[in-house]
């Protein structure tokens, strides 16, 4: 996953020192990825312009080989497409922040894969603002059951038991269970339809957060060997007081072998590499609009909460890591 993600971001990166002049209209964008893809790569994709986020879905034959990992085939179709969205969205006037390519196989579209990127890091990358090891960071990178299959199954399973006609029952899902995705996490493409919204800048940062955890606890061979990182969440949200937070949700266990020894320090490593996350994100965005980030271990009761000024000082050399982790 990790090899073709970069392979994605490089090829993003290259394709944005190409310019950026209005070569795209609004009104003919999406027509125009269609256009490309089938002449220039002859592969047939459907797009669509949701609000500020470019939707792209590609119909694969098929997605993967015989060790689960994506095939070298499907690899390639995905870059290419990347590139003609990456082309299209820097040469247009359509107020475009976002793109969402996803990606399934025809034989098992519950399947798919999704990478969402920040048009402005690509901006940012043609002008070599950014680093491309930070580069490839930004962006988010899944392969995950289609949110959207699993709700419909679950739904047609409870209404078979009444017996309602067909006809019926694909009325009721069609009324009241196909509407907007809350979340990144539910975004897909299903029977035809795009489940994408318009995303905003914190919740793609708390997502990214989450990959960036997921990347560093699986790709680094120290903390691989170490910890198994099960699952990791991130979301931004505004409390009643007005306080608007990130919340991280992790749950990271120890190597069974050295789980006896179950040490403090083995906590602190954890919640040490996180927030290094955490920090290099926010602050290599120059995002302020939160007031701090907490940090919770689903496992027990340990939690780390750093604010804004916090993580600020800490990335200016004002505050060590020491300070930061006394707070768990």
């Amino acid at each position: 996953m990790r090899k073709l993600a970069s392979s994605i971001c490089l090829v993003i990166l290259l394709l944005s020192l190409s310019g950026c002049t209005h070569t795209y209209p609004k009104e003919t964008l999406a027509d125009s990825i269609v256009e490309m893809c089938k002449k220039e790569y002859k592969v047939d994709i459907k797009a669509e312009l949701i609000g500020n986020t470019l939707a792209i879905y590609i119909p694969l034959p098929s997605l993967f080989d015989i060790t689960l990992r994506v095939n070298k085939e499907s690899q390639t179709i995905i870059q290419n497409v990347i590139l003609s969205a990456s082309r299209v969205a820097l040469s247009t006037n359509a107020k475009i922040e976002f793109y969402c390519v996803i990606a399934q196989d025809a034989r098992m579209p519950e399947i798919q894969i999704i990478v969402i990127k920040y048009i402005t890091d690509v901006k940012r990358a043609y002008f070599l603002d950014i680093s491309r090891g930070e580069y490839f960071k930004r962006a988010i990178f899944d392969i995950n059951v289609n949110p959207q299959s699993k709700k419909e199954k679950s739904i047609k399973e409870m209404i078979k038991k009444y017996e309602i006609d067909p006809a019926m029952q694909e009325k009721v899902i069609d009324e009241f269970f196909r509407s907007a995705p809350l979340g990144l996490k539910d975004f897909g493409y299903w029977q035809g339809r795009f489940y994408i919204k318009n995303i905003t800048l914190p919740e793609f940062l708390a997502e990214q957060i989450a990959y960036r955890v997921r990347m560093k606890f699986r790709e680094d061979d120290e903390l691989s060997k170490i910890f198994l990182l099960k699952q990791i969440q991130g979301s931004y949200k505004k409390e009643a007081d007005e306080k608007v937070f990130f919340y991280i949700y992790f749950d990271i266990k120890v190597n069974e072998i050295l789980e006896i020894i179950g040490t403090k320090t083995e906590e602190n490593e954890i919640f040490k590499n996180i927030f290094i996350e955490v920090a290099d994100c926010l602050y290599g965005y120059k995002f302020k609009d939160f007031d701090a980030v907490k940090i919770y271990d689903q496992n027990n009761s340990s939690k780390l909460i750093v604010t804004k000024d916090q993580i600020y000082a800490f990335k200016r050399g004002r505050l060590k890591m020491d300070a930061i982790l006394a707070g768990i």
